[in-house]
This record gives C-alpha cells, structure tokens and sequence, in this order.
C-alpha cells in the first residue's frame, strides 16, 4: 500500500520551478537547479520517486558544470528523470537520448553526418556510452547477471564496427529552431532536441546484428536502434 501511495503521488519537477524563481527576481545562476534537487531530496512529497531521480542520476550520468549548459537544461533533464522514474526503461532511454544536457555532455549535439571529402565521421561518444555505460555493458551476461563463457572467455557485446554503425544514427540532433544551428534562447521551455534530417546520415548503419536501410529518416533511424538495444538480452 505504501509503494502505491508513493506511485500515485504527483511527481516533484524543477524547470518550472526553475523558470518561476527566475520570473519572480530570483538571481538563477547555472547552479541553481542543486538547491531546488536537494530541498526536494530532503522534504518533497513523493520521497521515492525523488530516490529513484537520484538512484537514475547516477547511471544517466551528466555533468551539471556550467560549461555544458544553462541550468533550464540541467531542469528538463531531472524532469526527465523524475517523470520516467516508474515507468518503462525504453520510454526512459528515448527521453534521455532526446533531452538536451545529455546532448551536450556525450558530444551528439549539433553531430553532423559523415563527409567523404574533408574525412570529417560522425561524433561517437554517445553511440559508445549508450551501451557501455548505459545499457548493454561490455561482455554477454547469463540471466542471473555472470559472464557469458565460450571456450572459457568472456564475449563482448559489441566490436567498434558497432560503434561506428551506431554513431551514424546520432546525427542531425539540435535545438528546435529554423536551422541545425539556431541558437537557445535561454528562457525557452523547449529542452527536447529535434531531427534535422538534411544533417542525418543518409547511410545504411549496421550494428548489434541490425541494419538499417539508407536513406532512412532520423527519428526512425534512432527508434530503431534504441529498440534493439533495449531488446538486448543484457538488457
């Protein structure tokens, strides 16, 4: 009963809370989203979803220095998490690949397609975390989470090859605006990043077992291959 009372109850989130304290006069650095998380971490309502946000923390892992961002972006994301923290891990991964900090973090933002001419390949930080780091791992597990042995080895789950498929599919993300390369306004709402198709690679991508056709759009093209990998059975 205790568990469904704490599911049912509303969820604490922050951008608004953020933005408010900003409309209101407050002097909002790009610290200040720290305070509002552990205020909410020490007397919000719903204390275990605010656990599970913390517990999501630290596997999604971002970096909140104000290098990589304002804080509305830092907002959103702890957003993200505190939405998704009792429901499916595959809405979860979308969201997180989406969400603008975790762009900025692992590189992907404004990732531009491949360019046979000056040699330029896509960005392939996200593609090599999002597994490592944030899915699959590095070798094959059994069901009960031990090794995977053949020959009395362990079996990675994927080569470079992968990495470099599945980089391909993290291109053409970037703020909403008219162009791959509008600027953010900095009290805008919209933290979500959107697909610029004509800086996705247009390329077949293989990885994980997985090809993806040419030509194939980017939204698909990353459904795709969150859908495989949340299909792993390490997953």
């Amino acid at each position: 009963e205790w568990l469904e009372s704490e599911f049912n109850k509303p969820a604490s989130l922050y951008l608004n809370d953020l933005l408010t304290r900003a409309a209101g006069g407050e002097n909002i650095d790009v610290y200040a989203h720290r305070a509002v998380l552990w205020n909410n971490m020490i007397g919000a309502n719903d204390q275990l979803r605010t656990r599970m946000l913390f517990a999501l923390s630290q596997l999604f892992v971002i970096s909140d220095d104000g290098f990589y961002g304002a804080t509305p972006q830092v907002g959103y994301y702890l957003d993200v998490l505190s939405k998704n923290a009792f429901g499916n891990f595959r809405d979860l991964l979308e969201e997180v690949t989406y969400s603008s900090a975790m762009s900025r973090y692992l590189t992907y933002w404004r990732n531009e397609k491949g360019d046979p001419v000056t040699g330029r390949m896509p960005d392939e930080n996200y593609a090599r975390e999002v597994m490592q780091l944030f899915t699959i791992g590095v070798v094959e597990l059994n069901q009960d989470g031990t090794s995977k042995l053949v020959n009395g080895k362990e079996v990675e789950t994927f080569t470079n090859d992968d990495v470099e498929g599945l980089a391909k599919v993290f291109t053409g993300l970037s703020w909403d605006g008219p162009n791959f390369y509008q600027e953010q306004n900095a009290d805008t709402h919209h933290q979500r990043l959107v697909m610029f198709d004509y800086m996705h690679s247009p390329e077949e991508k293989r990885f994980l077992g997985t090809v993806i056709p040419a030509n194939t759009g980017g939204d698909e093209s990353v459904k795709i291959a969150l859908d495989t990998i949340f299909a792993h059975p390490n997953v």
